[in-house]
């Protein structure tokens, strides 16, 4: 007698090429999925540092644009972790305008009020240094300011600059 042999169905060794086969087809999805994830968290720690750096460079340049006179530090090549002006816009009270580098902050004081964090909790500023620009010849005088911020999320500092001429 004669027997007939099916081969319509799959062999055990069929069936686990192919599990084997969509185990690493998972995996690899897988693991391009957190990469895409954790790669998109470090970019927003970058993205809120430039954000926080910018806001400050800017006020900065808000207060030495319109600065009637440096007060600290000496026009010259002195540097200083304090800056102090007098601007010309602001009330009666507000005049000198006091910006400091502390503890890994950098504080705002008008006139006699209290000192005032600009950076937040989530930003350390690694340094912060001020120097007058004297003026010479036609050319007016400025301010350069240098700041190395950090993520407190991170150890990588960044380091930025903004010179801010003032009106003659």
């Amino acid at each position: 007698m004669k027997t007939l042999k099916s081969s319509s169905g799959m062999t055990l060794v069929e069936t686990l090429i192919y599990a084997a086969l969509i185990s690493i087809i998972i995996g690899m999805i897988v693991s391009v999925a957190f990469q895409i994830i954790s790669s998109n968290s470090g970019l927003s720690d970058i993205i809120f540092l430039e954000e926080e750096a910018n806001f400050l460079l800017r006020k900065f340049e808000w207060a030495a644009s319109g600065a009637s006179s440096v007060n600290s530090p000496g026009s010259g090549s002195s540097s200083s972790s304090t800056l102090s002006l007098n601007k010309f816009e602001v009330e009666a009270g507000e005049n000198p305008l006091v910006f400091s580098f502390t503890d890994g902050a950098i504080l705002i004081q008008r006139g006699g009020g209290l000192p005032v964090p600009l950076n937040s909790a989530f930003i350390t500023v690694e340094n912060a240094t001020f120097t007058h620009i004297a003026a010479t010849g036609t050319a007016p005088g400025g301010i350069l300011t240098e700041l190395s911020l950090r993520n407190t999320s991170s150890n990588n500092p960044r380091n930025y600059s903004i010179t801010t001429y003032l009106r003659q």
